[in-house]
């Protein structure tokens, strides 16, 4: 971590600079490296979309700002407005920065402003998400509703649903990460410390969500699914769990996706070696991580398709979704006599 000094006789920053400041030199909890690509993306979507107010005031300006009054009320509007979840993470990063900026700043920030959260004992607490789409009706109820979205943010819900990705991989394929000839994606380039990513294969439903927006692409486009808000600067599309939320009507996140193609082919009777290697999940064992390594992506192949193939069939009302999550206790309940 590059050493700072506070600055004399100087004008007071802005709270972008203090934010710009923290995702460039703020390193991990082992001190080795930086903070990963992720970990920034998450920082960015949250901290510029719900403090936009604040990012180009002086930061005497912004500890004047947010009174404890100021910091519960925000607290409560994105908790009402974007779930539980969204409030934890946007505040967890917010402390995180002021943390940061006390050391950088103390003339400043002699503060922390979200202790007001913990001295009103209103921090939100929430229990590990574990949605995910369960039932047929489900199923409907999403397909739909992504369906009338715009053509690129429905294929990439999709292709997040048939590779069971994380929502920051599947926004951000590249086509540089495409081979259609090896009907391969390659997401070895985001790999960090803590998330190994590799090559996967292609499904028939990846491969045809691929090939329409190939026909779609712009002569500018580097990412698969481009950003069609001129807003965006990622230059891809982003998956937001308030956006799923209000289109569906149900307690769903883009991560829900992820946990549905797991629980699929758990479900399907699928070795958990095999879906672990498709998911790009290690549980760092040493046979898990040679086995992930050693799986050859022609292995892999045959059970992603399996997935899919239910997936395309619950999803197009071919087949039913509830005989794999509920059990039928019919046979185990006695005749009467």
């Amino acid at each position: 971590m590059r050493l700072l000094k506070l600055e004399h006789n100087k004008p007071v920053p802005t709270f972008r600079t203090l934010f710009d400041s923290y995702l460039l030199n703020k390193t991990t909890k082992n001190r080795k490296t930086t903070l990963g690509k992720d970990t920034k993306d998450g920082y960015n979507s949250q901290i510029r979309q719900k403090f936009a107010d604040i990012l180009d005031k002086p930061l005497s300006d912004v500890m004047s700002l947010l009174t404890p009054e100021e910091v519960i009320a925000r607290h409560q509007d994105i908790r009402d407005g974007s779930g539980k979840g969204a409030a934890v993470n946007t505040f967890s990063r917010l402390r995180a920065i002021f943390n940061y900026g006390m050391g950088l700043h103390p003339t400043v920030i002699k503060s922390n402003p979200t202790k007001a959260l913990t001295d009103a004992g209103v921090w939100t607490k929430t229990d590990p998400r574990k949605t995910m789409l369960q039932s047929s009706t489900a199923f409907a109820v999403f397909y739909k509703a992504v369906s009338a979205l715009s053509e690129i943010h429905r294929d990439c819900y999709l292709f997040a649903l048939y590779h069971g990705m994380r929502p920051s991989e599947a926004a951000s394929v590249r086509w540089d990460d495409v081979d259609f000839n090896a009907k391969v994606v390659d997401l070895s380039w985001m790999s960090t410390e803590t998330k190994h990513r590799r090559a996967q294969p292609l499904s028939r439903q990846s491969e045809q969500i691929l090939s329409m927006r190939l026909q779609a692409k712009g002569p500018n486009d580097v990412y698969v699914f481009p950003s069609d808000h001129h807003l965006s600067k990622s230059g891809h599309v982003t998956l937001r769990a308030d956006k799923l939320r209000s289109i569906t009507g149900l307690d769903l996140t883009p991560h829900s996706l992820r946990r549905t193609f797991i629980m699929v082919g758990d479900h399907l009777g699928l070795r958990r070696e095999d879906i672990d290697r498709l998911t790009n999940h290690s549980d760092g064992t040493v046979t898990d991580v040679h086995y992930l390594v050693d799986l050859s992506l022609k292995k892999a192949r045959k059970p992603l398709q399996q997935i899919c193939d239910k997936l395309e069939a619950i999803l197009l009302g071919i087949d039913s979704a509830d005989e794999l999550f509920y059990e039928d206790l019919s046979d185990d309940t006695p005749e009467s006599s």
